[in-house]
């Protein structure tokens, strides 16, 4: 929003203050200054790693980390058709975060932090061999899985995915990978901004 709003009583003259205040870096700040709200700002956005950034300070509930891993899974399987054929563990790991993400019980988050180590000893199996999209696409499904423990996972994940797609696929570039990955985030994630005050909303996904 444009001109004075009020934020626990302290006056701001942008909506991107609030950015400033939650520590995002200059870049992004000054890219969402030409945007009058957040949502508007959320909508043309084709950084996903910049969106779970915003996600994971906005989610206060544990239904919102739910879908915050769900939308995770899904980027990080568009990066699956570049693992290793025989190589079942990328996969295992973004199934134990949907798992979890659908229900999230201690002994589900437990299987999916089991899940990302194992996909972890795959991605640096993968970059032993020098199969850098295969070695990003196993990173994307660790950190997937480690998702469910910790929000920085989600960024790592969006980025090591577009590395899988733009380093096998001819022609591809980094900013046609974030874009369809943003996508999947919309699809899942939203924001409201209302009174000075955000939050972030559940799509799709969990259900009811």
């Amino acid at each position: 929003m444009v001109g004075n709003f009020n934020e626990g009583g302290i006056t701001m003259e942008h909506w991107t203050d609030k950015l400033v205040e939650m520590k995002a870096c200059p870049d992004a700040v000054a890219w969402a200054r030409s945007y009058t709200t957040p949502e508007a700002a959320w909508e043309a956005c084709e950084r996903p790693d910049r969106m779970f950034w915003v996600a994971s300070r906005l989610a206060t509930l544990r239904r919102h980390h739910q879908a915050i891993v769900l939308a995770v899974a899904d980027c990080a399987r568009t990066a699956l058709k570049y693992v290793p054929a025989g190589e079942g563990r990328p996969l295992a790991a973004i199934e134990a975060a949907e798992k979890w993400a659908l229900a999230p019980s201690e002994e589900n988050r437990a299987a999916a932090g089991s899940a990302a180590w194992a996909a972890w000893i795959a991605a640096w199996a993968a970059r032993d061999a020098a199969r850098d999209a295969a070695w990003a696409a196993c990173d994307a499904a660790w950190a997937a899985a480690w998702a469910t423990e910790t929000g920085w996972a989600a960024c790592d994940a969006t980025g090591a995915a577009a590395k899988a797609i733009t380093g096998a696929t001819a022609g591809a570039t980094a900013g046609a990978a974030n874009r369809m990955m943003a996508d999947i985030v919309r699809s899942i994630l939203g924001i409201e901004f209302s009174n000075g005050h955000w939050g972030l909303l559940v799509i799709s996904g969990l259900g009811e």
